[in-house]
């Protein structure tokens, strides 16, 4: 396989391997339960326990890291450059923050709910997003998934979305993970950032118990802002699971996406 000179003969590096590594490298690290569960949700045969032993062959033969991150989630995995190189995943090299860790985590369970729910549509990730539209000298054409914040000169970023889902008729919906508290304005000014963005179609906010009515307040002050300016309503609001610290037993369980007229195919 190319790009596989030097490699251990002990491990054979198969294409299973190499879908597994792809995918892992569409997030800044992802764990084997995740793994499997993906792998699984698209029919193929991917047990845990199979899982668990090709990523340490991976990461004997330096394709793959393991991550220790909290005491209640498993390790999670990352690419090493070989891997990325080998997956065919371009960018920096990029491992789990323990800041970001249990948002970047709960992000892939959004993103297998969301491909359970819509299976035709097509994911892609921040970190892919950040890949194709992080500008050069704050000049971005024509975006496709970010979406600029209000200013001009230096005061002009970007704000790239958790995940962003597209239809086979090309809409576009953005999927942000509210885990933490912000300012109620705050909240609004960046959900009239997406009212204002003509290439997204709508916009699920999934608000954990802490922060949902803060959320669903900011939602209807944005959604109201869009009806006086004529633009459609974009912002919906799932709750989600409490991802605070919790005992590694825990069973607790992200409920199902509702139906939504706004977010039909």
């Amino acid at each position: 396989m190319a790009g596989m000179q030097g490699v251990s003969k002990r491990w054979q590096v198969t294409e299973r391997d190499v879908a597994w590594l792809a995918w892992i490298g569409r997030w800044r690290g992802a764990t084997s339960v995740q793994v499997s569960a993906e792998f699984a949700g698209r029919g193929e045969s991917a047990p845990k326990t199979v899982v668990d032993r090709r990523l340490r062959g991976l990461k004997e033969i330096g394709l793959a890291e393991m991550h220790r991150m909290v005491h209640d989630l498993p390790s999670a995995w990352s690419l090493t450059r070989e891997g990325m190189n080998v997956a065919g995943v371009a960018g920096r090299v990029l491992k789990p923050r323990l800041a970001d860790f249990r948002h970047d985590h709960e992000v892939i369970a959004i993103a297998r709910q969301v491909a359970v729910d819509k299976p035709s549509h097509q994911l892609v990730t921040e970190r892919e997003i950040r890949r194709l539209e992080t500008p050069d000298g704050g000049v971005l054409k024509d975006p496709k998934y970010s979406v600029r914040m209000m200013g001009t000169g230096r005061s002009l970023r970007w704000l790239y979305p958790d995940l962003v889902s597209v239809s086979p008729e090309g809409q576009t919906w953005a999927h942000e993970l509210e885990a933490s508290r912000k300012d109620s304005r705050r909240l609004v000014r960046l959900m009239m950032a997406y009212i204002y963005a003509d290439h997204i179609t709508g916009v699920r906010y999934y608000a954990v118990p802490q922060v949902e009515a803060t959320v669903k307040a900011a939602a209807a002050e944005a959604n109201a802002a869009a009806a006086e300016i004529g633009r459609p309503r974009k912002i919906f609001v799932q709750p989600w699971r409490d991802i605070s610290p919790r005992p590694a037993t825990s069973t607790s369980r992200g409920r199902a996406l509702p139906p939504e007229d706004a977010y039909s195919e």
